[in-house]
């Protein structure tokens, strides 16, 4: 809550929600929030998982593609017969691809 604690004159009215999430279920205990997941605002006490938000909130914006690991990434970028290499804005999404995995040294330069 940004630096409020739950004894500051008003914190209830400015953060209802909160403050009722934390009389539910202690002031300490961790909320999660992934808007594209679980819907804008909500918080819940289950643990999100970093993927789970991330394909959420890339499958608010269209298709897309994630791969487990980099070596099926590779694997993926060199499949010249997949489908979402020959659509339209493939190669973009090919090169994309590229990048990434020579960003995090899983594909040699060349």
């Amino acid at each position: 809550m940004f630096d409020e604690t739950p004894d500051v004159q008003d914190v209830v009215l400015r953060y209802p929600g909160i403050c009722a999430l934390a009389r539910e279920h202690g002031w300490d205990r961790p909320l999660y929030r992934a808007d594209h997941l679980l819907g804008r605002g909500v918080f819940q006490t289950g643990t999100v998982s970093l993927e789970q938000a991330c394909a959420a909130a890339l499958r608010q914006r269209g298709e897309f593609r994630m791969w487990s690991d980099d070596a099926l990434a590779v694997l993926a970028l060199e499949a010249d017969a997949d489908p979402i290499w020959l659509s339209e804005s493939g190669w973009r999404a090919r090169m994309a691809l590229r990048e990434q995995l020579l960003a995090i040294d899983a594909l040699a330069e060349g």
